[in-house]
């Protein structure tokens, strides 16, 4: 099924809602693959760009062969569709944004955040295409969203755990599991010129955008982000079970 933008005052037909999956990747080349591939799998057409951040050789980028193989070999089935740029590594932020600095952003209407270290389900880009046609805003996401480690995140429970506190709440940043962050490219653009703090970018992401009052947030009701990977981070606290 495609899934198109609300229709233009002319009555003609309006085009497909483009969207581009943007990713940052460092030393998880069997994560990140899984990533490839489940963009691949969307039941949404999607396009996929992967920033890789490798250490400099001689002032070269050198890359993990794991990459070469793993990475390239999932790009096989449909290699239109990802985009492999390679960098040093830089903040969070800067990561993404290298991502996103290889690609026309006028070329996509919706951006997803995708984690290397995460499950998303294959309905998930669809669902925020669906939910964005209804009523678009500038800035998604989920604020409970299936099981991490075999907990289930209880809406707007652990805020705490999410690195929100008194001044960001103050600030209107919603309590959205990060991974499941989706932008319109009015927000990305607002975001590629953004200050950078060294904070976590999605914490420094949305708190920005909370700032711009004529940023529009939704809270996606669909909840397809589904399973984290990896073991202990910071976004895995206690009350998630064992870190093993």
């Amino acid at each position: 099924m495609m899934l198109t933008d609300r229709a233009p005052h002319t009555g003609e037909e309006s085009r497909p809602l483009r969207v581009l999956a943007f990713t940052c990747s460092r030393d998880r080349p069997v994560m990140l693959r899984h990533a490839v591939m489940q963009m691949q799998r969307q039941t949404y057409p999607v396009d996929h760009i992967v920033y890789l951040n490798a250490p400099l050789v001689a002032g070269q980028p050198q890359v993990n062969r794991n990459y070469e193989t793993l990475v390239r070999d999932a790009a096989a089935e449909a290699p239109e569709r990802l985009k492999l740029r390679i960098g040093p590594t830089g903040t969070h932020h800067q990561n993404y944004m290298a991502a996103l600095s290889a690609i026309d952003l006028e070329d996509y209407d919706l951006f997803v955040q995708v984690d290397d270290d995460d499950l998303y389900l294959h309905a998930y880009v669809e669902s925020i295409v669906r939910h964005y046609q209804a009523s678009p805003w500038d800035y998604s996401g989920s604020a409970s969203a299936g099981l991490l480690r075999g907990a289930v995140w209880e809406e707007n429970t652990h805020l705490p755990s999410l690195g929100l506190g008194d001044e960001d709440r103050a600030a209107g940043v919603p309590p959205i599991i990060p991974p499941t962050l989706a932008l319109s490219r009015r927000a990305v653009l607002a975001l590629r010129d953004m200050p950078d703090t060294g904070d976590y970018h999605d914490r420094m992401w949305r708190r920005y955008l909370a700032r711009h009052g004529d940023m529009v947030l939704a809270i996606r009701p669909e909840r397809h982000f589904v399973y984290h990977l990896h073991g202990h981070n910071a976004s895995t606290a206690p009350w998630l079970g064992p870190q093993s």
